[in-house]
């Protein structure tokens, strides 16, 4: 028998940013993907707070700063898994309509 599958459709946006590598002096385009759909200004503080973590972190060499969004796709992508590895990871959550405990205080 066909195990059953837990679906959900999530809509991502790739973004294309315009950057400015700081210690080459060069503008460079770079490719990301975020979920949801957000504006540009919000686009492009995320990458710059992300790209300065990466680099006091040792994960990236160059400081890029993020100029301008040049182009924004949404996409609409549909992702499964079987409803046993479902169960197996899911956490239980309080009935839809109710507060948490630390909500209510």
């Amino acid at each position: 028998m066909k195990e059953k599958m837990i679906t959900r459709t999530i809509i991502s946006t790739n973004y294309s940013i315009m950057s400015v590598n700081v210690n080459r002096g060069t503008v460079e385009t770079v490719e990301i993907t975020l979920s949801g759909n957000r504006d540009d200004e919000k686009v492009l503080k995320y990458c710059n707070e992300m790209w300065q973590n990466a680099v006091n972190n040792g994960g990236m060499d160059d400081l890029h700063k993020a100029v301008a969004v040049t182009s924004a796709e949404e996409v609409e992508t549909l992702y499964g898994m079987p409803e046993s590895t479902f169960m197996k990871y899911a956490v239980v959550l309080p009935p839809r309509g109710t507060k948490k405990e630390s909500e209510e205080e």
